[in-house]
């Protein structure tokens, strides 16, 4: 009986058995450290994806931000260089057609002809009788810079003030002037901070020749915003109207290819001092006005 269970006690299975309980904590604690790897794993490559995320968005505001650094520093460049331009531009007009050295009696004459035939051709009732030369008190004519005249008209009071409008317009030279330096600077940042790609030809819209905007207003307009958000460009173009665009419409439009075909645009410096009025004739005192020569 002793002998049998010595020979239980040392017999091979027995000496078997032991390491397999040691094989099993082993495996354990092996795929416990797999589980835990692959847990870092994962949070490891969640954490390079939020990492990678936010270099995205970090990049793309960087572009953003340079994209709005390179529009508004384009924007900069073109109010430079239009203005410049339309200056340049407008001082040769001025030198030649609206402050001459002297005062061109001759170009308003055939101006005022040219405005009474417009508005004589769009529905009205006006005729020029007469352009002469007409003294002050000392009896003179003017002097170098400034000539006295007298226009007598025939028309009704409609067609003469149709005239006077168009008149009104005698120094507005471009779409800004137009509407002013306040409503021109509220238009650009209303574009730069809902559309600011239309920035640059919105500024350049701005420096326009007005007549040029008369001719076809809303063919010019349309360009303008053809880039825009819908809701964006007609806000933008309601602003235009409202700040003085619908006048030009109104006043201007009617007669701008007439004015165009008969270079009587711009309209000459001029004031009128007087106005008359006996049963349909009109009669007006000007003064027409040149820049006078330079004295040493």
């Amino acid at each position: 009986m002793v002998g049998t269970v010595d020979r239980a006690f040392h017999s091979p299975e027995r000496h078997r058995q032991k390491p397999m309980g040691i094989s099993w904590c082993v495996f354990g604690l092996g795929l416990s450290m797999l589980v835990l790897a692959v847990w870092l794993s994962i949070d490891h490559v969640e954490h390079l994806t939020r990492v990678r995320e936010d270099a995205v968005q970090a990049g793309l505001a960087l572009l953003q931000s340079r994209s709005d650094v390179d529009i508004l520093a384009a924007s900069v460049e073109a109010e430079r260089t239009s203005g410049a331009e339309s200056l340049a531009a407008l001082e040769q007009q001025v030198s030649a057609y609206v402050l001459p050295i002297t005062p061109d009696v001759g170009r308003f004459a055939s101006v005022v002809h040219q405005l009474t035939q417009d508005i004589d051709g769009s529905g009205g009732h006006l005729r020029l009788v007469s352009v002469a030369p007409r003294t002050d008190r000392s009896g003179k004519t003017g002097s170098g810079a400034v000539a006295l005249v007298t226009v007598q008209l025939r028309g009704s009071l409609p067609s003469v003030a149709a005239l006077l409008e168009i008149s009104d317009l005698r120094a507005t030279y471009t779409v800004r002037d137009a509407i002013g330096d306040q409503a021109s600077e509220d238009f650009l940042q209303y574009v730069q901070a809902n559309a600011p790609a239309s920035l640059s030809p919105a500024t350049k819209f701005l420096f326009a020749d007005l007549l040029s905007y008369a001719v076809d207003p809303d063919a010019t307009e349309r360009s303008l915003t053809r880039d825009m958000p819908a809701g964006v460009a007609v806000d933008a173009r309601t602003m235009l109207l409202r700040s003085g665009l619908s006048r030009v419409r109104e006043v201007l439009s009617p007669a701008a290819l007439a004015l165009r075909a008969g270079k009587a645009w711009p309209l000459p410096a001029f004031a009128i001092d007087a106005i008359d009025e006996a049963d349909g004739n009109w009669v007006l005192g000007i003064r027409v006005f040149g820049r006078g020569r330079a004295h040493a």
